[in-house]
């Protein structure tokens, strides 16, 4: 039968956003692990830069349609593919794209913009929601740190496990709030360094 009950409803829907909390929370732990200990090269390949994009398009559809929020890929016609591991890739882009969703107001928009810079490709997550407050801004990289606004208890691990994914790449990643408003992340790919890794 069917439960009828709706704090019953309610009950069960909180378990079920709990264990996917602390599912997601695992694996985030088990990969900080693995990067943090790991001597070993990553496998680098190419990456077509429009199926990262679509994937975490996907992935949030719902959330996306509900705000009415605009998710729009800008990137250099020179920029098909990105260098990198395909997998922590994809959790770079899933959970940079999430965030500046979360944080972004209804019928806002996200721009994702792709670019080359000298060697290296330019991946840049921009959201005009509430950005980073100071003591958040100190502490974007802290392994279990929570803080205020971008960084919560669903997100205070995300930006240290991109750091981590950063530099597996030889890469590094910048955070900016924006004038009047909003945040940008950006992620630098050394594809010169990258190329003497496959």
């Amino acid at each position: 039968s069917e439960i009828q009950s709706p704090e019953l409803l309610e009950y069960l829907e909180f378990l079920d956003k709990s264990v996917i909390r602390l599912e997601k929370f695992s694996y985030q732990a088990l990969l900080i692990t693995e990067l943090r200990t790991n001597n070993t090269q990553i496998n680098i390949e190419e990456v077509p830069l429009a199926d990262l994009f679509n994937r975490s398009n996907s992935m949030f559809h719902k959330v996306i349609q509900s705000k009415k929020i605009k998710v729009l890929l800008q990137n250099d016609l020179s920029v098909n593919v990105i260098h990198g591991n395909s997998e922590l890739l994809h959790i770079c882009f899933d959970y940079l794209i999430d965030n500046a969703v979360k944080y972004s107001s209804p019928g806002e928009v996200v721009i994702v913009k792709v670019y080359p810079d000298n060697e290296c490709t330019v991946c840049e997550f921009i959201d005009n929601g509430p950005g980073f407050s100071p003591y958040a801004l100190n502490k974007l990289y802290g392994l279990f740190s929570v803080g205020d606004r971008h960084i919560d208890n669903n997100t205070g691990l995300n930006l240290a496990l991109i750091k981590l994914i950063m530099e597996a790449h030889r890469g590094q990643i910048d955070v900016s709030n924006n004038q009047p408003g909003g945040a940008t992340v950006k992620l630098t790919f050394n594809n010169q360094r990258q190329a003497l890794l496959r």
